[in-house]
């Protein structure tokens, strides 16, 4: 139980150093670890298992001379071989084959690891700005998306290293996610503050939502990996919304609440895999907010009949997931 609440805890933005956490359990192996993207051309890999480690247990990539973030280098940087040259924006395991992790820079290129041999298997240029958004497919092992700050959103397969599709977008990509009940949907999270969300299936046509979702950029969007259609937004604006996608009208879907939890600006967002109540947020205030959506009655009624079974936590399991 530690291990996935730890990771449900820390997978989210975190400033002043790094970019975002990334759970990860190689084939096979007993190992809890954790990938972390940094403003440096590196990605960290972190043991949990090891306590009061003062370093990662390996990284991926780098520069072969370090400096420290905001420094300016006398010369021209050196990198290791398959090593970004910027800082690493983003983060994607692979939910099928848990070693393989996509990363995306600010350097432009999209990245594929192979966490077992440390090395880089692929590298995409095909983005014309930082890259601030990939996602692996939820089946489709080879499939990804990414996202940046050219207006692109591209749809990507590993197998022959190249893109698929590809659709311009109205503003800057923030971030983007796969609809976890419709494995062809995915949403889109822009700078100006709206979602739109796209079938892959007509990728260039017109979006089936195109919302103004916050009054300042979209910072994070999560779907609740077992309420069918249940979403939520994150925005520097400080709100986190709430909205229901089983109801389109105009191009939107149905906003359900919003809070506003006293955390400053909000970078992220991203529920709980194994209480699909729970979301986490975090902000500019350094500090994680946990809000359980079942302690909102509005929440509960929209949703409460589309709880998959399965998912459904035993009283005793919500108890000591909190506890810890």
């Amino acid at each position: 139980m530690f291990t996935t609440t730890l990771c449900f805890l820390v997978s989210l933005y975190v400033w002043n150093g790094c970019h975002i956490l990334q759970e990860h359990q190689p084939l096979g192996g007993t190992k809890a670890i954790i990938s972390l993207g940094t403003f440096l051309p590196e990605i960290e890999i972190w043991n949990l298992d090891e306590l009061n480690a003062l370093e990662p247990a390996y990284k991926l990539g780098g520069s072969v001379t370090k400096k420290k973030p905001g420094l300016k280098s006398k010369g021209k940087a050196e990198f290791l071989p398959g090593s970004h040259t910027d800082a690493v924006m983003c983060l994607s395991l692979n939910p099928t084959r848990n070693y393989i992790l996509a990363s995306g820079s600010a350097d432009t290129t999209v990245k594929v690891w192979d966490l077992n041999t440390q090395k880089c298997l692929h590298t995409m240029s095909h983005h014309k700005g930082k890259v601030q958004g990939v996602k692996w497919h939820l089946t489709e092992e080879a499939i990804m998306i990414s996202g940046g700050y050219d207006k692109k959103v591209f749809l990507n397969d590993v197998r022959d290293n190249k893109v698929s599709l590809s659709r311009d977008t109205a503003a800057d990509v923030e971030t983007l996610a796969w609809h976890p009940h419709d494995s062809n949907l995915i949403s889109v999270a822009l700078e100006d503050g709206r979602v739109e969300t796209h079938d892959v299936r007509s990728f260039g046509g017109t979006p089936l939502c195109n919302f103004q979702a916050h009054d300042k950029a979209v910072s994070g969007i999560s779907f609740s990996p077992a309420i069918k259609n249940l979403c939520v937004t994150a925005s520097p604006d400080a709100k986190i919304k709430v909205w229901d996608f089983g109801t389109i009208e105009n191009q939107a879907p149905k906003f359900i609440v919003e809070r506003v939890p006293q955390m400053g600006e909000l970078f992220c967002c991203n529920f709980y895999r194994d209480l699909p109540w729970f979301i986490a947020a975090g902000g500019s205030k350094g500090e994680l907010y946990v809000w359980d959506l079942e302690e909102n009655p509005t929440i509960v009624e929209t949703f409460s009949g589309r709880v998959e079974k399965s998912a459904e936590p035993m009283e005793t399991l919500v108890q000591e997931e909190m506890q810890l």
